[in-house]
């Protein structure tokens, strides 16, 4: 295939992809909406049944959530922390990468030659982990040594210098509150964000529709700046028809598909405009737009 083939062929899929999306764009905002909607009722409900089993209030909840921002910017608790801090970052790292590693040892690697690798890997990473601990606690009071290997290895542990002194709750079940608000937070942003966009695309539906009733009120005024023949303007008229038509058959369809949503509903104003007495529904619309060649279609393709 020539390079100018390619471009065509290129530009066609362009204007399908285009096409495709103008067309399921309602379709895919109320998908995404429904979806939000529901995995926040659902995030909500676990967090009030969190609330329950912890027996807190939001006040406390809060305060958790604070703490936790807090103590990501506060420096670790303890003695010669300058000297310390970095046997301790060694075994923040040593410790996730092996807890990465047994994660995809069986869901990454199809292969025993792969899993081989990954194993002489982990096991190099524990010898560095058992001296890293090793060294930490010669160096550290007895309130801030680490076990063992295994219990740092605990998907629930912490280590002791992440706690503060006045804890009295355990840091891992403020992460988890903290985790669950800022979820039911960024699925009440994505809600508002999609209300947006659906607000966002009725509006450009209107505004589409009022440039082709525009264009058509100027041809059928008489006015004719492209100095078309008389054959011409009625079948650019035509044309133009037949696309606000289709715009207005589409416009009933979005407007149908926002309407059972009643939290988009409420952030778009559908605005009914009086139709001109030429547009009639039993109107044959499309008597001479299939004398136009589809290079004059899609020259007027707005």
């Amino acid at each position: 295939m020539s390079k100018a083939g390619r471009t065509d062929l290129l530009t066609l899929q362009c204007m399908g992809w285009n096409k495709m999306k103008t067309k399921n764009m309602c379709q895919t905002i109320c998908t995404r909406y429904q979806k939000t909607q529901q995995n926040l009722k659902k995030e909500t409900e676990s967090l009030q049944d969190m609330k329950k089993e912890l027996s807190v209030d939001d006040g406390i909840l809060y305060q958790w959530v604070t703490d936790v921002q807090e103590w990501a910017h506060t420096t670790s608790v303890g003695n010669n922390d300058a000297a310390i801090q970095p046997i301790r970052n060694t075994i923040e790292e040593l410790s996730l990468c092996i807890k990465q590693r047994q994660h995809r040892l069986y869901r990454h690697t199809a292969t025993n030659k792969g899993r081989n690798k990954i194993r002489r890997k982990m096991n190099e990473e524990r010898k560095k982990l058992s001296s890293s601990i090793e060294q930490h606690n010669a160096l550290v009071d007895p309130s801030f040594k680490v076990v063992s290997i295994e219990e740092v290895l605990q998907n629930d542990f912490v280590f002791p210098w992440q706690l503060t002194e006045q804890d009295d709750v355990n840091l891992l079940t403020k992460e988890k509150v903290f985790d669950k608000v800022m979820l039911i937070q960024r699925l009440e942003e994505e809600q508002t964000v999609l209300v947006q966009e659906a607000k966002q695309h009725w509006l450009y539906l209107r505004s589409q529709e009022h440039k082709l009733n525009s264009l058509l009120d100027t041809i059928i005024s008489g006015v004719n700046p492209w100095n078309l023949p008389d054959d011409g303007i009625q079948g650019l008229q035509c044309v133009l028809k037949r696309k606000l038509h289709e715009l207005r058959a589409h416009q009933d369809t979005v407007k149908t598909s926002y309407q059972a949503i009643d939290t988009i509903t409420e952030h778009i104003t559908v605005e009914e405009c009086e139709y001109p007495n030429w547009l009639e529904p039993s109107e044959v619309l499309y008597s001479s737009s299939n004398d136009l060649s589809s290079d004059e279609d899609d020259a007027f393709l707005l």
